[in-house]
């Protein structure tokens, strides 16, 4: 059993380093990732998820810390 882990992560280590090669080479023959992430937000919509993302979370802090500390919260009477 051990020695198949063993093949498992010698495999797995040369399918990573043959991408890190490939994006490599392909950086180097003036490729460009416009192109994968305008096919991605045209079929996911990623622009509009980062953006809803990006609007709940502001929500989100901006609810927590609206007020400062809890002492500047209180009415002042």
């Amino acid at each position: 059993m051990k020695k198949a882990w063993k093949v498992i992560l010698i495999i797995v280590l040369a399918a990573i380093l043959a991408g890190v090669i490939l994006i490599a080479a392909g950086y180097l023959t003036g490729a460009d990732t416009s192109r994968i992430y305008e096919g991605m937000d045209q079929r996911y919509q990623l622009a509009n998820k980062i953006e809803y993302y990006k609007n709940v979370s502001d929500e989100a802090f901006s609810s927590i810390f609206v007020f400062g500390s809890p002492s500047e919260a209180a009415p002042q009477n």
